[in-house]
């Protein structure tokens, strides 16, 4: 079987996890914890960096501590993993569904749009016309890699000098770039937060986990309190709110980290897979692949195939063919504000994304693939 997108795994993980289990710390306390979040802040030119057990539940906090709250509103784009709209529904906030741009990411023109001709202002804080509910917060995704204009948020935020958060989902961008004022920023540090995932499809995994991103130093404190159960006094199980088990163990860590030291190598190989895919996808009438957009610098998660009328097969038809040939793929997501549990959240002029659907097919993008493996795969695609 030619895998979606599987972890690569190599000697130095294990040789860190043997490490781990040595020392007898494999929860949440012990020095790997620290030195994985080391590591992927200064990779990332962020403040601070906090380890989560998972992305979700970094969203989760992040939100909390942007001001997401019971009845306020965040922007969302409807075409995403389920992920970032659950963890608004767990503060209690409302999210409201925009469309994407050529790029998968969340259309910025039309949220800008939607802020200037569909709310009104009340001493800086914004309100949704439509329900009179706040809007507290935009959720940009990075999806496959590529990194959504958020300067252009940040920039109209600003400018119209209003009172709205940004939380970035980088859960599939580590190692993205987007060029800001010829100067090149890593996605998941444009915002107020940025979460990235360690997921085992992800670029690099530490068998699940995340990592919070922020350069405000109370709420780093803040985030790394709430995600350890709210302890004022570990030592005599005195807490002060609300908490969340929601650390990062040390011996997934270890994991991480040992994965995080071949993480230039796997950008580099994620770069050649989508180049030779460009390449050969380009000849085949009725198909291409999705590109990036020119200001960003993508680490290429996953290739999406983009199937036009004209060609042989459509999606479901191409994804049998292809699984005939051990050849695994995935559709994209569905949309979520057509999903029953989001259906009755408010959506406003979704359409590219919703096409997108039923003609884009996601294809083999591990960074493990040799290339007789990418060749069987655009064989098999054209056959």
């Amino acid at each position: 079987m030619i895998a979606l997108s599987e972890p690569n795994i190599t000697g130095l993980e294990k040789d860190l996890v043997n490490q781990c289990l040595e020392t007898g710390w494999i929860s949440t306390s012990g020095s790997f914890v620290g030195e994985f979040e080391e590591a992927i802040c200064e990779y990332c030119n962020s403040q601070y960096a906090i380890a989560c057990i998972n992305g979700t539940s970094g969203l989760h906090i992040s939100l909390k501590l942007s001001g997401v709250e019971r009845n306020t509103e965040v922007l969302v784009p409807t075409l995403t993993f389920a992920a970032p709209i659950n963890a608004i529904i767990y503060n209690n906030a409302f999210p409201v569904f925009f469309d994407v741009d050529k790029y998968h990411t969340l259309n910025v023109e039309q949220v800008i749009y939607f802020l200037e001709n569909e709310t009104y202002e009340v001493d800086k804080e914004v309100f949704n016309t439509k329900t009179d509910r706040k809007i507290s917060c935009i959720l940009p995704v990075h999806t496959w890699g590529n990194v959504c204009d958020v300067p252009s948020l940040k920039d109209y935020i600003n400018k119209r000098d209003i009172s709205i958060s940004i939380v970035e989902d980088a859960s599939e961008s580590l190692g993205s770039k987007i060029s800001v004022k010829e100067k090149d920023i890593h996605s998941g540090t444009l915002g107020d937060f940025g979460v990235i995932s360690f997921n085992g499809n992800k670029i690099i995994t530490a068998g699940g986990g995340g990592i919070i991103l922020t350069n405000d130093q109370n709420k780093a404190k803040e985030a790394k309190h709430l995600i350890s159960q709210a302890k004022k006094d570990p030592i005599r199980y005195v807490h002060d709110k609300v908490g969340f088990n929601y650390g990062l163990t040390n011996i997934q860590a270890a994991l991480g980290l040992g994965q995080f030291k071949n993480l230039e190598s796997f950008i580099k190989r994620k770069q050649e897979i989508h180049k030779f895919y460009n390449k050969e996808i380009s000849n085949i009438n009725g198909l291409s692949i999705l590109e990036a957009p020119e200001n960003c610098t993508s680490n290429y998660w996953l290739n999406i195939l983009r199937i036009e009328e004209s060609f042989k097969r459509d999606r479901e038809e191409l994804m049998a063919h292809l699984k005939s040939k051990s050849i695994e793929t995935r559709p994209i997501w569905f949309a979520n504000h057509l999903q029953e549990p989001y259906k009755d959240f408010q959506s406003y002029g979704i359409d590219l994304a919703v096409n997108e659907i039923a003609s884009c097919l996601c294809i083999p993008s591990s960074t493990n693939l040799s290339n007789e493996d990418l060749f069987t795969v655009v064989t098999s695609i054209n056959e």
